[in-house]
């Protein structure tokens, strides 16, 4: 059975199996991109997470940033995967690094 994108409008609350296993992806690194990618084409993650599709291909037009805002909070987490085991959180650290500019899709 293929993957259908979920209507817009359907959020889907964080259960603990899905929390697990969105640490276990980003906890994969650089790996992980793609497969968030894949998450992000199918509509996954604004299901799971609607201000996400705020941020997909949004530019940032700085000097400092290279990639779009949801490409940008990617390879954050992607970079942090390799520091998960110097501290006492690596869920924190990476959902963290995920999120960080989530708000920049906001019209505040």
């Amino acid at each position: 059975m293929a993957l259908q994108p979920p209507a817009p409008s359907t959020t889907v609350r964080w259960t603990d199996d899905a929390r697990h296993a969105l640490v276990s992806l980003l906890g994969c690194g650089p790996a992980a991109v793609r497969h968030m990618e894949t998450l992000d084409t199918t509509g996954v993650l604004s299901r799971y997470m609607p201000e996400w599709s705020e941020i997909r291909n949004r530019p940032q037009r700085d000097a400092y940033h290279v990639y779009t805002v949801d490409r940008h909070l990617l390879e954050s987490a992607a970079r942090a995967a390799p520091l998960m085991r110097r501290v006492h959180r690596p869920d924190l650290l990476l959902v963290g690094a995920l999120l960080h500019d989530i708000g920049k899709g906001g019209r505040g």
